[in-house]
């Protein structure tokens, strides 16, 4: 069942852009997670805009995944984000069942779980490696899957729905965070790790380059939902078009940005290509529509700055510096209002429901409430389509998990952020193999900042959770291999110079017994003074 001619020239488009993101070649001869997911791309890409039927696609992209997926658990574990992001995220299959509404609600993530995430961490688990104990992030991961695993049982579902979304609860954070934080065994896994990122984030940005030129919504006709179609937007502007939401799309390019400016000489077989990459990269982030975007690429900037002050209480003074900035512009625009830079009112509904949510932690402080959404405390944001938009993932942490699951929460993504910039600071990077490791450890450092702010302007939609579980998997991976990582640096140190003996002094001649220490030529008593 082939689709209508104007999907297939869609595809065609996608399969364009896909070439675009291949010219970015690697540096490496033997890349074999590059050349894996160029093919992936384009067989999944062929897959989706030439068949019409959910079920058969989705099922032939999980077997097609299956087949493609390496042995090798590093290189599995660092092709997930490459696999992830080629489907759009609204895409899904309900899987019938006899007796129940349906079994199960199959999606580009789950097929992946099955496919690749499951059978990476049954190799993981059989390597049976003695391992140094649970990390920080490891604890902090722990208790918040653990918390949020139980407080769902609290709602008021169907048996067969409660059990469904508790089995969706072990394939997201648990599942990915084992396989991503586990994998990597050296600082070499640990830099394709951050290979399999880029690589997902360079393809994105050729798909979204074509879409901001052209003004074509390629993922308009393939029976998602309309929430995650490109549209005219405010002001009439085109919205980017891509398998991922706008805002979480706006990311993966800044993140492509970071990775150009600082990896270009390790990453990128001719630097003119990383150079070339830059204007669109510009060109897509303004496409998003999304501001939210824009201040992420900001505080990506400002955390890289961060990066290169040396000592911690510098970096201290200057986030702290940076927070109350930030505070006091949030106050003055308060005082003056929103209106003369928000022309839309997107701020001042921002504002009405962070009040509304302080009342509801008021009335539910400790573990919250997972009805949340029925809450009179949200009443009057009820917007025309019947739904009310929570805007910002950390509001939507603590409302159904109170302050405990918000705590939780954010301790493991500072905690994952802080093994990387520990790690990161102990690197010497005066020469240009430290310098290489330190480029490679800022460019993962600068991400969860900036995926934060992006968190902080919107709601869990498309793949924002399973992009926040990526980050703090990776950034956790590189902390746990911190010790390799400088060890690897000192031994690539030059050796200092022996130090050069000098010469011995030869010693004086013997005296003559004749004429004892005169001067040569000199006898007493029978020559004269030698001239």
């Amino acid at each position: 069942m082939i689709q209508n001619i104007y999907v297939m020239k869609a595809g065609l488009f996608v399969l364009v852009a896909i070439a675009l993101g291949a010219a970015a070649r690697p540096r490496l001869a033997d890349e074999t997670i590059y050349k894996t997911a160029l093919i992936y791309y384009v067989g999944a890409t062929a897959l989706l805009f030439g068949l019409a039927n959910p079920m058969v696609i989705l099922l032939a992209i999980l077997v097609f995944a299956l087949i493609l997926r390496p042995r090798d658990s590093v290189a599995a574990a660092a092709l997930y984000p490459a696999f992830l992001f080629v489907i759009p995220a609204g895409f899904s299959w309900l899987v019938p069942f006899p007796g129940i509404n349906y079994l199960f609600d199959l999606n580009n993530a789950r097929a992946l779980a099955f496919a690749v995430l499951i059978p990476t961490a049954i190799a993981i688990i059989a390597r049976r490696e003695k391992g140094a104990g649970l990390s920080a992030t490891d604890k902090w991961v722990i208790a918040y899957a653990t918390l949020t695993f139980f407080l769902g049982f609290r709602a008021i579902d169907t048996f067969t729905n409660t059990a469904r979304l508790r089995i969706y609860d072990l394939l997201g954070l648990p599942l990915v965070y084992f396989v991503l934080s586990r994998a990597p065994r050296t600082p070499r896994d640990a830099e394709l790790m951050l290979r399999g990122l880029f690589y997902a984030s360079m393809f994105l940005l050729s798909i979204g380059t074509i879409g901001a030129v052209q003004r074509w919504n390629h993922y308009f006709n393939i029976r998602l939902s309309s929430s995650f179609n490109a549209s005219a937007f405010r002001g009439g502007t085109f919205r980017i078009s891509g398998p991922m939401s706008p805002v979480d799309f706006g990311f993966w390019i800044a993140f492509a940005g970071a990775c150009l400016l600082l990896l270009r000489d390790q990453f990128v077989r001719y630097r003119a290509l990383a150079w070339a990459w830059l204007p669109a990269v510009i060109l897509v982030m303004f496409s998003t529509g999304s501001r939210g975007v824009l201040l992420a690429g900001m505080v990506m900037v400002a955390a890289y700055l961060m990066f290169l002050l040396k000592t911690t209480s510098a970096k201290v003074l200057y986030v702290s510096s940076g927070v109350a900035g930030a505070f006091l512009l949030y106050q003055t625009l308060s005082a003056t209002g929103f209106s003369s830079i928000d022309e839309y009112g997107t701020f001042a509904y921002r504002e009405e429901l962070l009040k509304a949510a302080v009342r509801h932690v008021k009335a539910y402080p400790i573990f919250g409430n997972t009805d949340y959404a029925t809450s009179p405390f949200f009443a009057d944001l009820v917007q025309g389509q019947g739904i009310i938009d929570f805007v910002n993932g950390f509001i939507q942490i603590v409302l159904p998990y109170g302050l405990v699951g918000l705590i939780l929460f954010v301790g493991m993504i500072v905690s994952a952020w802080l093994g990387v910039v520990k790690a990161v600071s102990r690197i010497d990077r005066s020469t240009p193999d430290g310098a290489a490791r330190w480029n490679r450890g800022v460019a993962l450092g600068v991400a969860l900042p900036g995926f934060c702010t992006v968190m902080a302007t919107t709601s869990f939609v498309a793949y924002m959770y399973p992009t926040l579980l990526i980050l703090v998997a990776c950034s956790a991976a590189y902390a746990r291999l911190a010790d390799q990582i400088v060890a690897e640096d000192e031994a690539a140190e030059p050796a200092p110079p022996a130090p050069v003996e000098p010469a011995p002094q030869a010693s004086p001649p013997a005296p003559d017994p004749e004429r004892g220490f005169w001067p040569d030529g000199y006898v007493p008593g029978r020559t004269g003074w030698p001239s």
